[in-house]
């Protein structure tokens, strides 16, 4: 849990420009895009970054070196989540613009444990 303390504790406002330079990790995709890549590659995690009033949902230690398909409720919380990632370590980003909102929209399948 204190990775995401430190992932989220910060007031400072985050952008890509805040990673380090290089070619990024991150592949931004629509719901289509996003869906057809986890049909794909069974490999590929999900982190979902929306609140937990948003989603009640535990959260794990997580390896930086699997691909990670990165979203929360519109795309905003995701995105400022990106850059604190990639200095985390984490090798391979997949953000969901739009976030949650967008795949349902899109009329993508969605399963509530």
């Amino acid at each position: 849990m204190a990775f995401w303390s430190r992932l989220f504790s910060s007031n400072k406002k985050s952008s890509m420009s805040d990673a380090a330079s290089g070619p990024s990790p991150v592949t931004h995709v629509d719901p289509a895009e996003a869906a057809n890549r986890l049909g794909d590659d069974p490999e590929i995690r999900i982190l979902d970054v929306r609140t937990p009033a948003e989603f009640e949902a535990g959260v794990r230690e997580l390896d930086a070196a699997k691909t990670w398909l990165v979203h929360c409720k519109a795309g905003g919380r995701s995105m400022g989540a990106l850059p604190k990632l990639q200095a985390a370590g984490f090798e391979s980003l997949i953000h969901l613009d739009g976030g949650y909102d967008s795949w349902v929209s899109a009329g993508m399948a969605t399963v509530k444990d």
